[in-house]
């Protein structure tokens, strides 16, 4: 991405102030000795840009400020959706930028009035703006209505990001939100003041935006230390048999709040560098939960980092014991490790793999198709099991190119004496084409969401799908 351009500009205001901008520091007027001094301001130079969002307008940026004296601004940030556009083209990333402008429509739209300006990708940077051009005067608007305006798009982005980029991203980036305000002076161009006013929203989006993830990494850590992370599973179904082969657990934050998304969950940790942390926990919390409760004859899939091989109580001669305690055998087990995580982390991987399979525990690729070395992971790996992931297997039925795709990771895993396991299956017609297919196990919405493990387990959720 461009950077901004800076530019040198006097000011005659000293009503605002503002310090510590990548751009550079606005000071305003001083008056030493009964003389005025004009000092520098360094910020960065969006007025061509400004004034050609404006250049159509019924009523010019000078004629708004001249009567107004002042203006707020909203700006959302969407420079994270960079990524979007590498990935999936230029289409997704638009798709996703009008959701958001959808959404500031929905939360603050009815607060902007007709002399107010609403635009997309102001400057150089890809921002959603809104131009509030009131009356110097309106304390309550400043005061009160503008910052609690900021706050609840505020809200409403965080809510709702995982929504405004699907299914495009997991887990979703932040989208930053801010707010600024500047007096316009007619010594300077309007444009200038539009420039104070978005530097300050990008300034207070960017601090808020480092609260946020600080607060966010604190209750992390108070879910990883107390515990609250609880585990729900999913049942594994064998299509031959048309029985329950099994079930994989899962985790979850505490219900009814933001941490019950495992996006959520599980993107704070990496964000906050504590994945290690939060694994050990959830495989303990998921252990405890299925202690005596999985016959012999059915398997349990537990997701694992790599570096599991370093959580004492599931390495060495400790592994033994802690599946011993839960009742459990090491060919019931089969450790799905993410194909991504594979390639990352290639030498613990290897190291785990080894140890895994010398004790009977079978390895799972997990989330195979989602990357970009699908084939040549399970070359290199030789799991025991390749499982698909779901946005190969989403309307599979209707897509013949993603058909051919599993029909090749089939061949490919039955070649290497591997399973095929189908993920995300949600309808009758994609069970049938995978079944067409020749894939060994599904799972999917189709016969569950995430649920407790007697639901899990319960044959009801054979009939759901099979009739």
């Amino acid at each position: 991405m461009s950077t901004c351009r800076s530019t040198t500009a006097s000011v005659t205001s000293g009503l605002y102030s503002s310090s510590g901008n990548k751009g550079g520091e606005l000071v305003g007027t001083s008056v030493e000795e009964g003389e005025m001094t004009q000092s520098r301001v360094t910020l960065p130079d969006l007025s061509q840009e400004i004034d050609q969002v404006f250049a159509g307008a019924a009523r010019s940026l000078d004629q708004l400020l001249a009567r107004s004296g002042s203006v707020g601004l909203i700006r959302v940030g969407m420079e994270a959706l960079e990524v979007l556009e590498s990935r999936f083209g230029a289409g997704a990333r638009a798709e996703v930028a009008a959701n958001v402008e959808r959404l500031v429509q929905t939360t603050i739209g009815s607060e902007i009035t007709a002399q107010d300006r609403f635009t997309h990708g102001l400057g150089v940077q890809d921002e959603v703006v809104v131009m509030f051009f009131r009356p110097i005067g309106d304390r309550d608007f400043f005061d009160r209505r503008l910052p609690s305006l900021a706050l609840a798009l505020r809200k409403q982005v965080e809510k709702q990001r995982q929504q405004l980029v699907f299914p495009y991203l997991r887990p979703a980036p932040r989208l930053d939100v801010g707010w600024g305000l500047a007096p316009h002076n007619a010594a300077v161009r309007a444009s200038r003041t539009i420039a104070v006013a978005l530097e300050q929203a990008r300034q207070d989006a960017r601090i808020h935006a480092e609260a946020s993830e600080l607060e966010e990494s604190r209750q992390l850590a108070t879910l990883v230390i107390h515990e609250l992370v609880r585990p729900v599973f999913e049942p594994i179904v064998h299509l031959p048999s048309r029985t329950i082969y099994g079930v994989e657990a899962l985790s979850r934050g505490p219900q009814d709040s933001i941490w019950e998304s495992p996006a959520h969950l599980f993107g704070v940790a990496r964000r906050a560098k504590s994945l290690f942390e939060l694994d050990v926990v959830c495989r303990r919390i998921a252990l405890r939960e299925l202690a005596g409760r999985i016959p012999a004859s059915q398997a349990v899939f537990l997701n694992c980092m790599p570096s599991a091989l370093l959580d004492p109580s599931f390495s060495g001669h400790t592994l033994g014991q802690t599946l011993g305690a839960c009742g459990l055998h090491p060919h019931q087990v089969v450790i799905e490790i993410n194909e991504q995580e594979s390639i990352q982390n290639s030498e613990l991987f290897h190291k785990a793999v080894h140890h895994y399979r010398q004790v009977g525990i079978r390895i799972a690729l997990d989330d195979v198709g989602s990357g970009y070395a699908s084939l040549s992971s399970i070359l290199d790996t030789r799991p025991d099991l390749v499982k698909i992931d779901l946005s190969l297997v989403r309307s599979v039925d209707k897509d013949p190119a993603r058909e051919e795709l599993i029909r090749t990771l089939v061949k490919l895993a039955h070649r290497i004496g591997a399973s095929c396991v189908a993920e995300g299956v949600e309808t009758r017609e994609e069970l049938e084409t995978l079944e067409r297919l020749g894939l060994d196990y599904v799972q999917g919405y189709l016969f569950t969401r995430a649920t407790s493990l007697d639901e899990a387990l319960n044959p009801a959720v054979l009939e759901r799908a099979f009739g």
